[in-house]
């Protein structure tokens, strides 16, 4: 992580996220760096005993597996943080990398001397990358008891609201009750540390998902991007406002260096899938969840992804497929019956459609339920009226599905008077 932020305009660093999956590989330095497209491969250990902790770490280019650095650093706990900024000035040095006045005190703008509040940050984001209700919620009271730690440390706060800002498409958690703490966090986040590209990410998130301020989700990625072009998650939700917004063309390359900094991201990997699937370009997007799958088959929302291209493509079993393996590996989100209520509905069978939007009504009675989820089935069934009744709903509940409006399942309500005003509350531009 440190490494990506020391000189982003020159030097680029695979996500941790993809380079903890060699953790333990028998692959070679020429395999990983193949497979990541690095020149250069960073390896290490760390060992402890009791407060002493010895690492070790080896720099090798891989066009000759040639080892062009290596150290061992003793530390005692909780010394531990500043062999960061040891290691990525050596490794600089090695590469022939000059780092400018504004990159070395980047270093250490963000970073927190709390070992502790570290370790939970790097445990919130470990589960915050895997998307799911119960790993979001253990994000959330790791990056909390981070904040706890050390009340200064920014990426904890954007770490946090990261997490926070995603639960209602992630959990079914009505975002009244989670939102605004989402954007405490963020706003926290900003005013701790301006200068990162962690804490514009995170209000480039909650000012898309929440506030549905696209022109400021927009700007505020840009400006993460410009602060550190190695962090690959800025990249996601550029390309996120983007593609939601209509714009095909420049989403498509942005989501792609995401994928780039962080190959091995499921969520990069499903969130291009569904950029091609708003671009029109079904087949790329099958082709794209099937990789995304083909590592990790549980991921939900790549599978949730997957069934609205395959219902466009008139693959009805496939998406009904997805919808089941949506609905057992997300925890019960409805979501899935909302998705697989619409394909019943195209494909004809109304029975089917209308016991789906009763499973969904019979789950309302004992938590949140987004009105948008209901909105879709009735829209797929041809019941305007109803579509849009829960679709006012759901913007008075500031739900999270409104930002994702121009998918052309909302087709059949395209022309509808009340639907393009509802387009322009949300935000989208005049069509």
């Amino acid at each position: 992580m440190r490494l990506g932020q020391m000189s982003p305009h020159h030097l680029g660093v695979i996500a941790r996220t993809s380079s903890m999956a060699y953790k333990q590989t028998s692959k070679s330095v020429a395999q990983i760096g193949q497979e990541l497209g690095v020149n250069y491969v960073l390896e290490g250990s760390v060992r402890r005993d009791a407060d002493l902790i010895r690492i070790t770490a080896q720099l090798i280019r891989v066009q000759d597996q040639i080892h062009l650095w290596a150290d061992t650093y003793d530390r005692r706990l909780p010394g531990l943080l500043e062999i960061h900024d040891e290691i990525g000035a050596a490794i600089a040095a090695r590469v022939n990398l000059k780092l400018m006045l504004r990159d070395k005190g980047q270093l250490t703008l963000n970073a927190t001397r709390d070992t502790e509040a570290y370790d939970h940050y790097l445990r919130g984001r470990y589960h915050h990358a895997r998307a799911n209700l119960v790993d979001l919620q253990k994000a959330v009271e790791y990056f909390k008891k981070s904040t706890e730690r050390d009340p200064s440390y920014a990426m904890a706060y954007s770490g946090l609201a990261d997490s926070l800002i995603v639960l209602p498409l992630s959990g079914d958690l009505d975002p009244k009750d989670i939102c605004p703490a989402a954007k405490i966090a963020s706003t926290r986040a900003v005013q701790l540390d301006p200068d990162s590209a962690e804490t514009h990410t995170a209000d480039a998130s909650v000012k898309f998902l929440y506030d549905w301020d696209f022109k400021g989700a927009e700007a505020a990625a840009r400006r993460a991007i410009d602060l550190n072009e190695n962090y690959s998650l800025a990249h996601m939700f550029l390309a996120h406002v983007l593609s939601n917004t209509g714009r095909h063309d420049e989403a498509l390359p942005i989501i792609r260096q995401a994928l780039v900094l962080d190959p091995f991201s499921l969520i990069c990997g499903a969130m291009r899938g569904l950029f091609l699937y708003h671009a029109g370009r079904d087949l790329e997007a099958v082709e794209q969840f099937r990789a995304t799958l083909d590592m990790e088959p549980r991921f939900w929302v790549g599978q949730i992804f997957a069934a609205r291209v395959y219902e466009r493509l008139g693959m009805y079993a496939e998406a009904l497929a997805a919808c089941d393996h949506a609905w057992e590996y997300s925890s019960g989100n409805t979501e899935a019956p909302s998705v697989a209520g619409y394909v019943h509905a195209v494909s004809g069978d109304r029975v089917k459609a209308k016991a789906k939007i009763d499973e969904m009504l019979e789950l309302r009675k004992q938590r949140y339920v987004p009105s948008y989820n209901l909105a879709l089935v009735h829209a797929g069934l041809g019941e305007t009226e109803n579509a849009l009744q829960l679709l006012e709903q759901a913007f008075e509940e500031r739900d999270a599905h409104m930002p994702f409006l121009l998918d052309q399942k909302w087709n059949g309500l395209r022309a509808n008077v009340q639907f393009q005003k509802l387009l322009s509350r949300v935000g989208f531009p005049a069509s």
